[in-house]
């Protein structure tokens, strides 16, 4: 993959989002050929990454991160062990059929982030693909924070979205 390119890609995913009002910014980071962070017009606050590895010239990779708010913590590590273990057990196989990968930080016992990623080709890369994929990664996000709402009440303080790399 030549930079030009990298580059027009680049500028291709930011003219889709900016016709979107969804683009917001570009982060420089020299472990990756680019890296672009957006923000859902419809609920504000709500960001996602899209960037490229510099180890796969092909790909190109849809993330949201998900902190679970404080007070929602304090309440999941408040609740008894088996208890939150089944908890934690429904929210997985909520995600596992999802067209997103997930991953548990720092672990699937005791999260306190969760990334959602989805990963698309340079051949398969259309404007309605890249908003299908920002979208797969918002639902998910919104199944997590639904059964963490339904579990432990409204949240009122705090931000639950936060760029996973930026």
């Amino acid at each position: 993959m030549t930079q030009k390119e990298i580059d027009g890609m680049c500028r291709k995913i930011t003219s889709w989002l900016s016709q979107e009002g969804m683009y917001k910014d570009k982060v420089p980071d020299d472990k990756i050929h680019f890296h672009i962070i957006g923000e859902l017009p419809s609920t504000p606050g709500m960001l996602f990454d899209i960037f490229q590895p510099k180890n796969r010239d092909d790909l190109i990779v849809i993330a949201r991160g998900l902190m679970i708010v404080p007070e929602q913590l304090v309440r999941l590590n408040d609740m008894k062990a088996q208890e939150k273990t089944d908890f934690l057990w429904d929210i997985k196989y909520g995600l596992l059929f999802r067209e997103s990968s997930f991953n548990m930080l720092p672990d699937g016992n005791n999260p306190d982030k969760i990334q959602f990623a989805r990963e698309i080709r340079y051949d398969g890369l259309t404007k309605d693909k890249l908003m299908e994929s920002i979208m797969e990664n918002h639902k998910c996000a919104l199944f997590v924070i639904w059964k963490l709402m339904e579990r432990f009440g409204q949240v009122v303080s705090g931000t639950q979205s936060n760029p996973m790399f930026g």
